[in-house]
């Protein structure tokens, strides 16, 4: 069932230690919306 899927996004510092992981379950999915302006530094 689709209701207990969970999306696991990770992030990982560059030449760095830290870590940050963020779950998103399906519920949060069904309501979220674009996000229309992000400013990222991406290198």
């Amino acid at each position: 069932m689709t209701d207990d899927k969970v999306l696991i996004i990770e992030i990982f510092e560059k030449n760095g230690g830290r870590q940050q992981v963020l779950q998103v379950e399906n519920a949060d999915l069904v309501h979220a919306r674009p996000i229309r302006d992000m400013h990222l530094k991406i290198n």
